[in-house]
Protein backbone atom coordinates (compact mmCIF):
# COMPACT_ATOMS: atom_id res chain seq x y z
CA UNK A 1 0.00 0.00 0.00
CA UNK A 2 2.73 2.35 0.87
CA UNK A 3 5.07 0.99 -1.88
CA UNK A 4 5.52 4.93 -2.92
CA UNK A 5 5.52 6.66 0.21
CA UNK A 6 8.96 5.99 1.98
CA UNK A 7 8.17 7.98 4.66
CA UNK A 8 5.16 5.47 5.71
CA UNK A 9 6.11 2.60 4.95
CA UNK A 10 9.18 3.04 6.71
CA UNK A 11 7.05 3.85 10.03
CA UNK A 12 3.66 1.05 9.44
CA UNK A 13 5.30 -1.22 6.70
CA UNK A 14 4.02 -1.54 3.13
CA UNK A 15 0.96 -2.90 4.19
CA UNK A 16 -1.39 -1.44 6.58
CA UNK A 17 -5.39 -2.49 7.46
CA UNK A 18 -7.79 -1.47 9.91
CA UNK A 19 -7.98 1.94 11.45
CA UNK A 20 -8.04 5.55 9.83
CA UNK A 21 -4.25 6.83 10.01
CA UNK A 22 -4.06 10.41 11.11
CA UNK A 23 -1.27 12.66 10.04
CA UNK A 24 -0.53 15.99 11.75
CA UNK A 25 2.02 18.82 12.00
CA UNK A 26 2.55 22.41 10.86
CA UNK A 27 2.29 23.59 6.99
CA UNK A 28 5.04 22.10 4.79
CA UNK A 29 5.99 18.97 6.53
CA UNK A 30 5.17 16.42 4.51
CA UNK A 31 1.37 15.93 5.32
CA UNK A 32 -0.48 16.61 1.71
CA UNK A 33 2.58 14.87 -0.07
CA UNK A 34 1.78 11.67 1.74
CA UNK A 35 -1.70 12.18 0.62
CA UNK A 36 -0.98 12.88 -2.63
CA UNK A 37 1.34 9.77 -2.80
CA UNK A 38 -1.52 7.15 -1.59
CA UNK A 39 -4.18 8.33 -3.91
CA UNK A 40 -1.21 8.02 -7.01
CA UNK A 41 -1.10 4.57 -5.57
CA UNK A 42 -4.45 3.32 -5.42
CA UNK A 43 -5.42 5.01 -8.55
CA UNK A 44 -2.57 3.49 -10.37
CA UNK A 45 -4.05 0.21 -9.64
CA UNK A 46 -7.46 1.89 -11.19
CA UNK A 47 -8.91 1.56 -8.00
CA UNK A 48 -11.51 4.93 -6.90
CA UNK A 49 -10.74 7.35 -4.49
CA UNK A 50 -12.33 9.79 -2.46
CA UNK A 51 -10.32 12.85 -2.07
CA UNK A 52 -11.63 15.67 0.38
CA UNK A 53 -9.36 18.90 -0.57
CA UNK A 54 -10.65 21.74 2.53
CA UNK A 55 -7.09 22.98 2.27
CA UNK A 56 -7.71 23.55 -1.22
CA UNK A 57 -4.28 21.81 -1.35
CA UNK A 58 -4.59 19.33 -4.24
CA UNK A 59 -3.16 20.11 -7.63
CA UNK A 60 -2.48 18.72 -10.79
CA UNK A 61 0.51 19.60 -11.89
CA UNK A 62 1.76 18.42 -7.59
CA UNK A 63 -0.06 15.41 -8.39
CA UNK A 64 1.77 14.66 -12.11
CA UNK A 65 5.02 15.14 -10.58
CA UNK A 66 4.86 11.92 -8.26
CA UNK A 67 4.21 10.16 -10.80
CA UNK A 68 0.46 10.75 -11.38
CA UNK A 69 -2.04 11.18 -14.81
CA UNK A 70 -4.66 13.62 -15.53
CA UNK A 71 -5.85 9.94 -16.77
CA UNK A 72 -5.89 9.03 -13.00
CA UNK A 73 -8.64 11.65 -11.87
CA UNK A 74 -11.18 9.88 -13.94
CA UNK A 75 -11.38 7.45 -11.13
CA UNK A 76 -11.20 10.49 -8.31
CA UNK A 77 -14.21 12.18 -6.31
CA UNK A 78 -12.64 15.61 -5.86
CA UNK A 79 -14.52 17.46 -3.31
CA UNK A 80 -13.67 20.86 -2.09
CA UNK A 81 -15.36 22.45 1.17
CA UNK A 82 -15.00 25.71 1.29
CA UNK A 83 -16.90 26.03 4.91
CA UNK A 84 -16.87 23.52 8.23
CA UNK A 85 -20.81 23.62 7.25
CA UNK A 86 -20.09 22.10 3.94
CA UNK A 87 -17.67 19.57 5.56
CA UNK A 88 -20.01 18.35 7.58
CA UNK A 89 -22.31 17.24 4.80
CA UNK A 90 -19.69 16.31 2.54
CA UNK A 91 -18.59 13.59 4.91
CA UNK A 92 -21.97 12.74 6.10
CA UNK A 93 -22.68 11.96 2.17
CA UNK A 94 -19.21 9.88 1.26
CA UNK A 95 -20.14 7.15 3.72
CA UNK A 96 -23.24 6.10 1.82
CA UNK A 97 -21.06 6.39 -1.33
CA UNK A 98 -18.09 4.15 0.58
CA UNK A 99 -20.60 1.27 0.45
CA UNK A 100 -19.64 0.73 -3.10
CA UNK A 101 -16.83 -1.58 -3.31
CA UNK A 102 -15.13 0.02 -6.15
CA UNK A 103 -14.06 2.73 -3.63
CA UNK A 104 -11.08 1.66 -1.55
CA UNK A 105 -9.61 4.87 -0.51
CA UNK A 106 -10.69 7.53 1.42
CA UNK A 107 -8.37 10.60 2.64
CA UNK A 108 -9.09 13.58 4.08
CA UNK A 109 -7.43 16.57 4.00
CA UNK A 110 -7.58 18.13 6.48
CA UNK A 111 -10.29 17.70 9.31
CA UNK A 112 -9.55 20.37 11.52
CA UNK A 113 -8.61 23.72 8.60
CA UNK A 114 -12.16 25.17 8.87
CA UNK A 115 -12.67 24.02 12.20
CA UNK A 116 -10.23 26.07 13.39
CA UNK A 117 -11.51 29.14 11.93
CA UNK A 118 -14.80 28.81 13.43
CA UNK A 119 -14.62 26.98 16.73
CA UNK A 120 -14.38 29.59 19.23
CA UNK A 121 -18.23 31.04 18.08
CA UNK A 122 -19.99 28.28 19.46
CA UNK A 123 -17.55 25.67 21.10
CA UNK A 124 -20.04 22.80 21.99
CA UNK A 125 -21.77 22.71 18.69
CA UNK A 126 -18.69 22.74 16.64
CA UNK A 127 -16.84 19.92 18.76
CA UNK A 128 -20.08 17.78 18.17
CA UNK A 129 -19.88 18.05 14.43
CA UNK A 130 -16.17 17.10 14.60
CA UNK A 131 -16.86 14.29 16.79
CA UNK A 132 -19.23 13.26 14.53
CA UNK A 133 -16.72 13.83 11.00
CA UNK A 134 -14.22 11.71 13.03
CA UNK A 135 -16.71 9.15 13.98
CA UNK A 136 -18.32 8.37 10.38
CA UNK A 137 -14.46 7.82 9.27
CA UNK A 138 -13.65 5.36 11.74
CA UNK A 139 -17.03 3.46 10.62
CA UNK A 140 -16.05 4.10 7.28
CA UNK A 141 -12.22 2.20 7.56
CA UNK A 142 -13.86 -0.52 10.05
CA UNK A 143 -17.50 -1.39 8.39
CA UNK A 144 -16.47 -0.68 5.17
CA UNK A 145 -12.73 -1.96 4.92
CA UNK A 146 -11.65 1.03 3.04
CA UNK A 147 -8.47 2.47 3.73
CA UNK A 148 -8.71 5.87 4.93
CA UNK A 149 -6.29 8.90 5.74
CA UNK A 150 -6.69 12.07 7.89
CA UNK A 151 -4.81 15.36 8.14
CA UNK A 152 -4.96 17.86 10.91
CA UNK A 153 -3.27 21.23 11.64
CA UNK A 154 -1.69 21.80 14.79
CA UNK A 155 -1.91 24.93 17.12
CA UNK A 156 1.99 25.76 18.38
CA UNK A 157 3.41 26.53 21.10
CA UNK A 158 6.40 29.04 22.26
CA UNK A 159 8.84 25.74 22.16
CA UNK A 160 9.12 24.06 18.99
CA UNK A 161 8.11 20.39 20.25
CA UNK A 162 4.93 21.93 22.03
CA UNK A 163 1.65 21.35 19.60
CA UNK A 164 -1.69 20.50 19.91
CA UNK A 165 -3.34 18.76 17.53
CA UNK A 166 -6.78 20.79 16.34
CA UNK A 167 -9.82 20.01 17.99
CA UNK A 168 -7.86 18.11 21.44
CA UNK A 169 -8.88 14.92 22.30
CA UNK A 170 -11.31 14.66 19.52
CA UNK A 171 -8.25 15.03 16.67
CA UNK A 172 -6.77 12.57 19.03
CA UNK A 173 -9.05 9.56 18.64
CA UNK A 174 -7.47 7.85 15.86
CA UNK A 175 -5.47 4.53 17.05
CA UNK A 176 -2.87 5.27 14.44
CA UNK A 177 -1.51 8.88 14.21
CA UNK A 178 2.08 10.16 13.15
CA UNK A 179 3.48 13.56 13.39
CA UNK A 180 5.40 15.16 10.90
CA UNK A 181 7.59 18.03 11.81
CA UNK A 182 9.69 20.91 9.65
CA UNK A 183 11.93 22.54 12.26
CA UNK A 184 14.37 21.26 11.25
CA UNK A 185 16.82 23.38 8.71
CA UNK A 186 17.50 20.86 6.23
CA UNK A 187 15.29 17.79 6.80
CA UNK A 188 12.21 17.20 7.90
CA UNK A 189 10.75 14.51 10.50
CA UNK A 190 8.03 12.25 10.68
CA UNK A 191 7.38 10.73 14.30
CA UNK A 192 4.70 7.58 14.80
CA UNK A 193 3.13 8.67 17.93
CA UNK A 194 0.43 6.00 18.38
CA UNK A 195 0.06 2.67 16.65
CA UNK A 196 -2.35 0.81 18.58
CA UNK A 197 -4.03 -2.43 17.80
CA UNK A 198 -7.91 -3.62 18.61
CA UNK A 199 -6.85 -4.98 22.04
CA UNK A 200 -5.59 -1.12 22.77
CA UNK A 201 -2.36 -2.66 23.04
CA UNK A 202 0.75 -0.26 21.57
CA UNK A 203 2.80 -0.87 18.87
CA UNK A 204 6.53 -1.76 19.69
CA UNK A 205 7.67 0.78 17.03
CA UNK A 206 5.60 3.60 18.59
CA UNK A 207 8.24 6.83 18.83
CA UNK A 208 9.97 5.60 16.00
CA UNK A 209 11.40 8.51 13.75
CA UNK A 210 12.18 9.08 10.42
CA UNK A 211 13.75 11.91 8.66
CA UNK A 212 13.36 13.06 5.11
CA UNK A 213 13.03 15.47 2.22
CA UNK A 214 10.52 16.91 0.12
CA UNK A 215 11.74 16.42 -3.48
CA UNK A 216 9.52 16.25 -6.81
CA UNK A 217 8.84 12.67 -7.03
CA UNK A 218 7.60 12.75 -3.42
CA UNK A 219 9.60 11.73 -0.32
CA UNK A 220 13.92 11.47 0.28
CA UNK A 221 14.92 9.38 3.03
CA UNK A 222 17.90 10.64 5.27
CA UNK A 223 19.35 7.36 6.65
CA UNK A 224 22.32 9.11 8.16
CA UNK A 225 21.04 12.84 9.29
CA UNK A 226 24.57 14.54 10.46
CA UNK A 227 24.15 15.97 13.88
CA UNK A 228 23.74 19.71 13.82
CA UNK A 229 26.22 22.24 14.90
Amino acid sequence: MFENNSVISKLLGFNYFGHPITLYGNAGSGKTTSCLLLAQHFLSKNLKVIYIDSEQDFHLERFVQIGGTEKMLDNMFLLKPKSFEEQTLQVEKIYKLCENDQIKLVIMDSLGCHYKKIRNENPAKYNKFLLEQTKYFIRISRDLNKTVMLTNQVYSGLEQDNVSVVGGQIGKMGKVMIEFQNNEEKFRKAILVKNKTDDQKQSANVEKEVHFKIVSSGFELVEDKPIQP
